[in-house]
């Protein structure tokens, strides 16, 4: 048999029940509080920071960024993983060369691409997918040439970062050639030499 409540006795159930909900949320959120706090302390940013060339990275998540001004600049990989991957090079122009100007890139990688766009855009006017030549060009894309900045990223038997009047070529092997963008980008930043 169900027992009958009065309207002050349900009430009151109701109030106590309201009660002890009420209380458990504010423990759960004080020990979340005390938690993120606590958990802040044990891991700062200067744990997971590092020195390369005078320059400090610290890792985000799962990548590494650099603070430079009022600029991030986020990289795949820790600038020192980086340090014994072999190519052939020559002197690249800085980025003051790039600042306020279109750049022209023609990408066969788009972890690639997307390094240079995101690295890159606050300083420039736009960038622009084009090509080199017309007769590899598949996209209704503008045709350009070396006179103007372009960034080539495509595949190669051979691990390059050239710099051919104002034109970058970055070629490797397809599982490098993000880690070659990024040694581009260090590079042209003055980070790495």
């Amino acid at each position: 048999m169900r027992s009958i409540f009065t309207k002050k006795e349900k009430l009151k159930k109701q109030k106590r029940n309201t009660l002890i909900v009420s209380i458990i949320l504010i423990v759960v959120i004080c020990l979340s509080i005390f938690g993120i706090v606590a958990n802040s302390f044990g891991n700062s940013e200067n744990s997971n920071e590092v020195d390369y060339n005078g320059y400090k990275f610290y890792s985000s998540g799962d990548f590494w960024v650099l603070e430079e001004g009022d600029f991030k600049f986020v990289f795949l990989n820790n600038p020192k993983d980086l340090e014994n991957m072999t190519f052939e090079a020559n002197p690249l122009k800085f980025l003051p060369s790039y600042s306020q100007k279109v750049l022209y890139l023609s990408s066969e990688d788009s972890v690639s691409s997307y390094q240079i766009y995101s690295n890159l855009e606050p300083f420039l006017t736009r960038i622009q997918y084009a090509c080199l030549d017309e007769k590899n060009c598949t996209d209704n894309l503008p045709i350009k040439n070396c006179t103007e900045n372009f960034v080539v990223i495509r595949k190669s038997e051979t691990n390059k970062i050239l710099q051919q009047d104002k034109c970058v070529f970055i070629e490797g092997k397809e599982q490098d050639l993000y880690k070659l963008t990024e040694i581009f980008l260090l590079k042209i930043l003055g980070v790495r030499e």
